[in-house]
């Protein structure tokens, strides 16, 4: 008879939003996010290898924390 396998804990699962959060988090704390750098979110899926639909809820999170901030695209281009 085989023996019993043994069931991971959930205790130390990570969702795709948490290990996103943490991945940018790390690169912001580490200097790889430069301070007041402009980064597309397609951009940013794309280095981490994610899709797009996690992302704005892991930047959301980020916000909240004062590690990233969201400039609307009218904030990017001069209208004079």
């Amino acid at each position: 008879m085989a023996e019993p396998t043994s069931v991971r804990s959930l205790a130390d699962h990570q969702s795709l939003r948490e290990r996103i959060v943490a991945r940018l988090r790390d690169a912001t704390i580490a200097g790889d996010l430069a301070a007041k750098s402009r980064r597309m979110e397609p951009e940013l899926a794309r280095q981490l290898g994610v899709g797009w639909t996690p992302l704005p809820e892991a930047i959301r999170h980020l916000e909240v924390e004062g590690f990233l901030a969201t400039i609307p695209p009218s904030a990017h281009s001069s209208t004079r």
